[in-house]
């Protein structure tokens, strides 16, 4: 006679299994939107820095290209008769720098541009002029979430926190922008002065 073996699983063998293959998925969908959302965190972080090596790249070409303003009193009056001026406390810095790029010399314009960088509600703002002054100037936001800026001023061996020298420059200016998440950043720019 022949004996029956069971070949094959039972129920409860089945939905032990098919249970853990579930569990298995949903683990596998987990990481997969836990890397998704650090990818996308990950982006945001990075744009955030760009903006930031954005800011302190044209900062670095602002302070290092900064001039001493003419005497004459027309440009004077022009800069507020100091070579960085700060009407706005120590959230604001006002410069005339040189090498403004003029490619063939097609625009009608100088080399020296105004330079005044801001915080309006928050956001850093980068605004050119034309020199001598002109009417129109050109507003490039940098910082969407700055808290604050400030500013200090090196000279012969000490920080200074304002600076109200006419007609002369610091040797370096320090730069330092409060961002949530970030902290402190912070950049110290050496001034030339001369052409």
């Amino acid at each position: 006679m022949n004996t029956y073996e069971p070949r094959g699983f039972t129920l409860l063998e089945m939905l032990i299994a098919i249970a853990l293959l579930a569990l298995i998925g949903l683990i596998g969908v987990q990481l997969l939107q836990g890397v998704l959302r650090s990818g996308e965190i990950s982006q945001q972080h990075a744009g955030r820095l760009a903006e930031a090596q954005r800011a302190f790249g044209l900062l670095e070409q602002d302070i290092g290209q900064a001039l001493k303003p003419p005497i004459a009193a027309d440009h004077a009056r022009q800069l507020n008769n100091s070579a960085l001026a700060l009407p706005g406390g120590n959230q604001q810095l006002r410069l005339l720098r040189r090498n403004w790029l003029n490619p063939g010399g097609y625009l009608p314009r100088s080399a020296l541009e105004q330079v005044q960088w801001q915080m309006i509600d928050g956001v850093l703002q980068r605004r050119s002029f034309g020199f001598p002054a002109q009417a129109t100037s050109q507003f490039d936001t940098l910082f969407p979430s700055v808290n604050n800026m400030r500013l200090r001023y090196w000279l012969n061996d000490r920080w200074l926190e304002n600076w109200f020298a006419a007609y002369a420059l610091p040797q370096a200016i320090e730069v330092t922008l409060e961002m949530p998440g970030y902290g402190a950043l912070q950049r110290i720019f050496f001034i030339t002065g001369e052409p």
